[in-house]
């Protein structure tokens, strides 16, 4: 039975490791799989030559570097099992055949030996066993989620057998359609009949990984004879057999489990009994039954078989102390290949053919590069409802929410790159005769038919279509939207998607093989996005994610925003959030959250970066014949052919598992490399100023998806003011920080590496500009809870990424403490201290009553606490004591501004929000505070020499 065990362990450690339900755990993965791989000790099996294990090994290695977490796990395993049976059979041929070695040794028991060797090669073939399991697991869910992303309905026959299983159980229920009604004194619970509920990826596992121990089960007892091959395929008809009879069971169990919990709480209590479907013990407890009942119907114990192969026998494939001649007694090792030509060849001819197929799944034919004529749909017959425009400036003198939620800074940094325009009138082939992308986003208005044909006219003459939607269908988005989808095969759903853990919470990271639009995003956070139905259309999903749960619009709120409360009737498990095809000669790509390309969020990481991979991506024509289902099927085909031609080698499906691994390996690695040749990130055709925020050595926290809280004591609003000017902002890490045209830091705290040191040094003596923020030691608030946050937003009409907040973290916020309090050490010092500058951070002054002035004329502003800046040309003053000075460095135009006076730039010293109204609000300093911004940015940006030699002004000489 503990292989069984072992395996449902296996098979659950996929939810935690993958974050399939709740947020990833790495170690309850991490002892759930090793506890899977103690467990499959106990299971026999036969080892290749050690010529086989040493060439399964070389071929294995390349995979654990290329694979990650938790797939990799199959990988190093599978390498792990090959180094431990490899080298207890060499250690044992070792002694066997070295007479000296006897001699050394003949003190000890040779069966001391022998079983010492013996574990070796039992702890190596249950790493085998297990990376076999693990490896066709991950192969098994992929395409699991690759299915239910596209539907998570049952069929209606699956469904109403859901509904009888219930009923068998005396639970009151009904099923219409997709949707199973069941009866509790609280209320009537409406389930969604999903392929989650009925076959969750647990269940798949356990059923994919029985039948590879029962492959390995049968290899150890001479599977390749008649009998042995009979008994696999009984062994394998009653495993799935007892599965699937196990199904319905399950899915009862699961519910009644549901209805208990609910009958436990108060009557005005909030039910929270759906987290019972999430929950992993819950599905490693209703595996149990299906391990015993594999374990009686599908036994591991091989009639007729001739040999030995109980599970959980005595030994495993022996190592045999020497016979008293010094001779070894022949084992279960299995003979090497006897033509080593042969074997070549099929390794060879399998590595190719998983390559084929790995590249035929994953790759996706860039082609050839068109003109970059691009044009955004912006025709509004009502203007007032006018959603995400690109036509008003994010400038200097509009402030307020609507000033943030529109796309006009993406709009203007697209501008560098693309010829961009706006389309205004309806869309026509007229219209459309001089554009390579359209971009329709979160339209407020129906198209009209005729404009839909062209629309799919332009497409199929070669056009890229980019659709942009948003949660719920708010303002009828997503229903006109729809009318242009349907017409490609797939439509907008009008859902939410939350995290099932931390519910305004998604952070996205690119799979091994990216899509190539994604292929430049490090990692991205979606603020609250909807999901794609694909239906019945072909395409790939360039974003799919797991972790969630969706909810459908709620009609009876101003924004159609659901309280995103756990449900029986939402959805669960895995979705489609970008989604790509081809139509004709041209493309499509459909995104579902338009909240995080608005001014607020667009330049945090990894979301213009989405943006222009979606634009270059549709950019391109597509080669005229798609290569890729050719190459599947031969790759495919290529597989089977060797399979079956080396069904008699012993040996041969370790090694050539490896040689697959291998290939998958490298196509994975091609498929990259040639993406991002073929596709990079694009050059621009205009110039910009980038300025790039510093993560290495600067810890401070900005803004995730735009929200800020009020109480803030970081940077957010500075950070988005800096885009007021045209400028482009980007945060960074060494060594990509060095791109941009200036650096900012603030409050650096990190350790200064010599390495980073002496590229700061580089990046301002060829012409860099460098910006450092430094302020008392001050403390950290923590920000508004997520709920507290949405809740807020949803409010306002306009917020359609309500629910977009996120919790930052930090310390908690003590009331007490001031700007001289805080557990942070400044290593300003340690950047600016080769520019002849430093900052006394013993010298603090000024409070909210003192004033900050300039040398440049600029507003006198309450300067609040700030710390001395030494050295350079001084520009700004607290009384008679300099807290900001700058340096002219080389002939390039480089230059280092040190501002000691940060805490006045702060969030909550600068309105607390990216929605403030600097002319409502309490504070009538806000707009002097934001022109000393503005002025110390250009100055610098524009090379204008910033202070003077001497003292304040005298104006401010006395104060």
């Amino acid at each position: 039975m503990l292989p069984w065990i072992g395996l449902a362990l296996l098979s659950v450690s996929w939810l935690v490791g993958l974050g399939y339900y709740h947020l990833a755990d790495k170690t309850a993965w991490a002892a759930a799989a090793a506890s899977g791989v103690v467990c499959l000790t106990a299971f026999r099996v036969r080892l290749p030559s050690t010529r086989d294990l040493v060439a399964a090994l070389a071929l294995s290695l390349p995979a654990c570097w290329v694979a990650r977490w938790p797939y990799r796990a199959g990988m190093v395993l599978l390498a792990a099992g090959l180094a431990a049976a490899a080298t207890g059979r060499v250690l044992g041929q070792f002694f066997d055949r070295s007479s000296a070695t006897r001699e050394v040794f003949q003190a000890l028991e040779a069966s001391r030996r022998a079983r010492a060797l013996n574990a070796a090669c039992q702890w190596g073939a249950a790493m085998l066993v297990s990376a076999s399991v693990l490896i066709a697991q991950g192969l098994g869910l992929e395409v699991y989620m690759a299915a239910t992303a596209r539907s998570h309905e049952l069929p209606g026959p699956l469904a109403q057998t859901l509904g009888a299983a219930a009923k068998a159980l005396s639970i009151d229920s009904a099923v219409h359609g997709s949707q199973l009604a069941a009866f509790s004194m609280r209320k009537i619970h409406f389930f969604g009949a999903t392929w989650e509920w009925f076959l969750d990826p647990a269940t798949l596992g356990f059923l994919l990984g029985g039948v590879i121990l029962i492959a390995w089960h049968v290899a150890a007892g001479g599977g390749g004879s008649p009998t042995g091959r009979q008994w696999a395929s009984g062994a394998a008809i009653a495993l799935v057999l007892t599965v699937v009879a196990w199904l319905p069971v399950r899915a009862a169990l699961l519910l009644s489990l549901y209805l208990h919990e609910v009958l436990r709480v108060d009557y005005d209590a909030p039910l929270e009994a759906m987290r019972r479907f999430w929950s992993t013990p819950t599905h490693l407890f209703l595996l149990l039954p299906a391990v015993l009942l594999a374990w009686r119907l599908a036994p591991l114990r091989s009639k007729g078989s001739g040999a030995s192969v109980a599970a959980g026998g005595d030994g495993f494939p022996e190592i045999e102390a020497p016979t008293p001649q010094g001779r070894k007694t022949p084992g279960l090792a299995a003979p090497s290949l006897a033509s080593r030509r042969r074997g070549w060849a099929a390794i060879a001819l399998v590595l190719a053919g998983v390559g084929a197929f790995t590249a035929g799944v994953v790759w996706d034919p860039v082609g050839r590069r068109k003109a970059g004529r691009v044009v955004i749909e912006e025709h509004h017959p009502e203007g007032d409802k006018q959603w995400e425009r690109t036509d008003k400036p994010f400038d200097t003198t509009w402030y307020g929410h609507l000033s943030g939620y529109n796309y006009y800074c993406i709009y203007d940094y697209m501008t560098r790159f693309y010829d961009v325009a706006r389309r205004t009138e309806p869309l026509s082939d007229a219209a459309l005769a001089d554009c390579d992308v359209l971009i329709v986003k979160v339209p407020t208005r129906p198209y009209a038919p005729r404009e839909i044909e062209a629309i799919e006219r332009f497409v199929d003459r070669g056009g890229g279509l980019m659709l942009v939607g948003e949660h719920t269908n708010v303002f009828h988005s997503g229903t006109y939207l729809n009318s242009i989808a349907r017409r490609f095969g797939f439509t907008f759903r009008h859902d939410c998607l939350f995290g099932v853990d931390k519910v305004f919470e998604q952070r996205y990271e690119p799979p091994v093989v990216p899509h190539p639009i994604v292929q430049h995003v490090l990692w991205m956070d979606f603020a609250t996005s909807c999901s794609i139905a694909p239906e019945q259309s072909t395409g790939r999903a360039a974003i799919r994610s797991v972790g969630l749960k969706s909810l459908m619009a709620d009609y009876h709120v101003g924004n159609f925003y659901p309280k995103p409360d756990d449900s029986p009737e939402m959805r669960y498990g895995a979705f489609v959030q970008l989604w790509t095809m081809r139509r004709g000669r041209g493309r499509i790509a459909a995104f579902t959250d338009s909240t995080i390309f608005s001014n607020f969020c667009v330049f945090e990481p990894g979301k213009k970066e989405l943006w222009m991979g979606i634009v270059e991506w549709l950019n391109h024509q597509p080669p005229a014949r798609d290569p890729r289902w050719p190459l599947t099927i031969a790759g495919t085909a290529l597989v089977l052919v060797v399979l079956l031609q080396t069904r008699r080698w012993p040996g041969a499906r370790l090694v050539l598992l490896a040689a697959g691994t291998l290939g998958w390996a490298a196509a994975a690695l091609g498929v990259r490399a040639y993406a991002a040749r073929a596709m990079p990130y694009p050059e621009p055709i205009r110039p910009y100023v980038q300025v790039n925020l510093d993560r290495t050595v600067s810890d401070v926290r900005l803004p995730r998806n735009g929200f800020i809280s009020i109480d803030s004591t970081d940077y957010g609003v500075f950070e988005r003011w800096i885009l007021r000017l045209g400028y482009f902002t980007a945060r960074r890490t060494h060594p990509e920080v060095w791109d941009g045209d200036m650096i900012v830091l603030l409050e650096p705290t990190r350790p200064v590496s010599p390495e980073y040191r002496a590229a700061l040094v580089r990046f301002v003596d060829h012409g860099g500009k460098l910006l450092v923020i430094d302020a008392p030691r001050g403390a950290r608030r923590r920000v508004a809870s997520p709920r507290q946050a949405a809740l807020g937003a949803e409010e306002g009409l306009g917020n359609a990424g309500a629910g977009s907040a996120a919790e930052f973290g930090g310390e908690e916020f003590d009331p007490k403490a001031d700007d001289l309090a805080g557990p942070a050490t400044s290593t300003t010092n340690a950047l600016i201290e080769p520019f002849g500058m430093s900052v006394d951070h013993a010298a603090v002054v000024g409070d909210a009553r003192t004033t900050l002035v300039s040398s440049e004329g600029w507003p006198a502003v309450p300067s609040y606490a700030a710390v001395v800046v030494r050295g350079g040309r001084p520009f700004a003053w607290v009384g008679d004591q300099p807290v900001a000075a700058s340096l002219s460095v080389g002939n390039r135009g480089g230059s280092v501004t040190v501002v000691g006076f940060g805490a006045r730039f702060r969030d909550d010293r600068m309105g607390g929000s990216g929605d403030i109204e600097p002319d409502k609000a309490a504070d009538k300093t806000l707009l002097s505070v934001y022109e000393w911004e503005y002025s110390l940015l250009r100055a610098i940006v524009e090379g204008k020499p910033l202070g003077r030699s001497g003292g304040p002004p005298r104006a401010a000489s006395g104060k």
